[in-house]
């Protein structure tokens, strides 16, 4: 019985744990090439950086065609979709006076292999433009999915090479679109390679998603294919749903529902305010303020008041209080917590030693 499985894997921002000098530049090249490379077997559970490459559109060209608006035009129309996780983006009039410059945006350019051009577009320029035009953008930091694909045809048995090699290749396209990264991992044990194959095949997403969270993704997709027709379901991060169709438009629908329920409807920056426990020294105080600051999208943090062990900061912030406690609930060293401020400010538990 084969079951394929594919992982993604995710950071805290400011997470920090002790690592090789070699498994620190394998992570650097990771985090360099995420979006390209979502399909890289990972068999450590270490959490990957945040989504990168997001301004980067690559499309067929040589080095002769770079200035020309044709070619900035539609790898700028990359950039807008999965930076604002909106496909119809494209045809956005709001967006009609952006892509009439998209080639004055463009920064650097290099080649992509063979007749093809990578064209990297200035980010603060770009989401300038997208924030006086009104659309909202998606944070770097993506919610991450453990995808599992089994045959669930009779008792269940191996997945034709073809088919499971066809949806893995589509998978990792549209993640790459999307800026959903996604990846795999290694060979289970027998014994629980099958009691996974029993969950997927049974449709259990609540036992898939234990896996997930061993590798500290935020939920899981399954695919189940019977006679080389899919269906698909999925759960966590805030989304839930079911598909039937091909393995691309299935990930578009996940990447759709990702993106409304996590694009900011603040675009300019926030002023929010943060309320941080159990802040019991200078040093702890410090460690506080990095981790903060460390969090995409946060450009400045400062203290407001101290009291006891209880800290007040205003966090500048690049989206609204529902993204930035999104990402701050994936920060190892802060626990959310439950009281409800009347003057609307975060509250979390520092929790690190």
């Amino acid at each position: 019985m084969a079951v394929v499985f594919y992982m993604s894997r995710c950071v805290p921002v400011g997470y920090a744990m002790p690592l090789s000098e070699a498994r620190l530049q394998f992570m650097g090249l990771l985090t360099r090439f995420l979006p390209l490379f979502v399909g890289i077997t990972l068999g450590l559970a270490v959490r990957a950086a945040p989504v990168a490459d997001l301004y980067a559109g690559t499309v067929a060209g040589t080095a002769l065609d770079v200035g020309h608006q044709s070619l900035a035009l539609e790898a700028l129309k990359q950039v807008v979709v999965r930076v604002t996780g909106r496909q119809g983006v494209v045809a956005d009039p709001s967006l009609t006076g952006v892509y009439e410059r998209a080639a004055s945006f463009v920064q650097t350019s290099k080649s992509a292999g063979p007749g093809q051009i990578m064209l990297q577009f200035d980010q603060s320029a770009l989401e300038a433009a997208l924030g006086a035009a009104g659309v909202p953008m998606w944070s770097a930091e993506r919610p991450l999915t453990l995808v599992v694909l089994v045959n669930a045809q009779g008792a269940g048995g191996p997945m034709a090479p073809a088919v499971s090699l066809g949806l893995r290749r589509d998978i990792e396209r549209v993640a790459g679109l999307r800026g959903l990264p996604v990846g795999w991992l290694p060979t289970l044990d027998p014994l629980a390679q099958q009691r996974l194959f029993s969950s997927a095949v049974a449709g259990r997403l609540d036992e898939l998603q234990a896996l997930a969270a061993e590798y500290s993704a935020d939920g899981v997709l399954l695919g189940r294919v019977t006679n080389g027709l899919a269906e698909w379901s999925w759960s966590g991060a805030g989304v839930t749903g079911v598909f039937s169709g091909a393995a691309a438009d299935a990930m578009n629908a996940l990447a759709d529902q990702y993106a409304a329920a996590l694009t900011s409807s603040a675009v300019a920056e926030s002023r929010l305010l943060v309320d941080v426990h159990a802040v019991k020294d200078a040093a702890t105080y410090v460690n506080v303020e990095r981790a903060l600051a460390a969090v995409n999208g946060v450009s400045r943090v400062s203290v407001v008041t101290m009291e006891k062990d209880t800290v007040r900061l205003q966090v500048i912030f690049k989206g609204d209080k529902r993204l930035l406690t999104h990402l701050i609930a994936r920060v190892s060293v802060f626990a959310l917590g439950a009281d409800a401020d009347a003057d609307g400010a975060l509250d979390l538990m520092w929790v690190a030693p």
